[in-house]
């Protein structure tokens, strides 16, 4: 039922890419407590339980600028983060430090961009959004390509 969707959304989240992925489980765990001590009736149950899908789908479709905290080698840094729909993750630290997230086994991790050229895309990225440019044409390194280290 409604737990097993849950816990489907969470697994989703958990291995999806890393946007604010605590706060968005957090959200899940928060649903099936109130199932579980009976705080919200079943019937309420299924329509919160479509808004948080609804939430994940929303998420694949929108461009934005946020901030949040990521773990960049050994230490854990307040970033702003481009997140592109579903599809890619980039982040610039206080200090400048550019680069994006990187699938690594079963998780995801952060790694710094080194080329120049790759930095200067990321950092156009960056002033679009902060311009609420948010369509267009960009040319940035994927972690797939090799682009980052």
């Amino acid at each position: 039922g409604v737990l097993a969707a849950a816990d489907a959304l969470k697994a989703h989240i958990e291995a999806g890419l890393p946007f604010k992925q605590a706060e968005r489980a957090a959200d899940v765990d928060a649903f099936k407590n109130d199932v579980i001590t009976g705080a919200i009736p079943p019937a309420r149950a299924a329509n919160r339980l479509w808004a948080l899908y609804e939430d994940e789908f929303r998420l694949t479709r929108e461009n934005g600028l946020f901030s949040q905290t990521i773990d960049l080698g050994r230490e854990r840094v307040l970033a702003d983060v481009v997140r592109l729909g579903s599809m890619a993750l980039y982040f610039k630290t206080q200090d400048g430090r550019v680069g994006l997230a990187q699938r690594a086994g079963n998780g995801w991790r952060f790694v710094t961009v080194d080329d120049a050229a790759d930095q200067e895309r990321i950092n156009a990225l960056f002033d679009a959004l902060r311009k609420q440019i948010r369509q267009g044409w960009f040319e940035l390194p994927l972690a797939a390509n090799g682009g980052a280290r």
